[in-house]
């Protein structure tokens, strides 16, 4: 299946491309991570299967499993992108939250620019599309992580053997 899970802000687009989704993909499962969200599959008449994000262990087998996911929310992305699942993130609103995307090269599309997920979807049926830099770039920040908290180690040994 292709999962989406909607983000937050900017639902008219965001139903825009879930439709365009549906037009071309049999499969598309919509997870409601919030529980207001079933609102909207109501004034929008979805009819995708619905996943609520109560039920974990469904949740972290479908990121594992799926094609792809499609979403504007980091709780979806992270631990997609962790299983090996090819993620096209959606920017929904503007969040400092995303700069940690924006620094593991993960593609971030604007939520009008539906051409490009589809793109990308195209490209992930090709295997043409996947996230293997992403995880060199989460090897170098654990490395700097790392290097950091080593850093600050010896600080605070220097720091006490100079008062003793």
């Amino acid at each position: 299946p292709i999962v989406f899970n909607f983000g937050a802000g900017s639902i008219d687009e965001q139903v825009k491309l879930l439709d365009q989704l549906n037009k071309k993909y049999v499969n598309v499962v919509v997870i409601l991570q919030e529980k207001d969200q079933i609102n909207i599959v109501k004034k929008y008449r979805i009819n995708n299967k619905l996943i609520s994000y109560s039920n974990i262990p469904e949740i972290l087998s479908l990121y594992g499993s799926a094609k792809c996911i499609v979403t504007g929310r980091l709780h979806a992305a992270l631990p997609s992108v962790a299983l090996g699942t090819p993620v096209i993130f959606i920017r929904t609103h503007d969040s400092q939250r995303f700069s940690l995307l924006e620094y593991l090269a993960l593609p971030i599309n604007d939520i009008k620019g539906t051409s490009n997920v589809l793109r990308y979807l195209s490209d992930i049926e090709k295997n043409k599309f996947h996230n293997k830099l992403i995880f060199t770039k989460i090897e170098q920040l654990k490395k700097k992580y790392l290097d950091y908290i080593e850093y600050i180690n010896d600080e605070v040994n220097n720091t006490r053997s100079d008062r003793v």
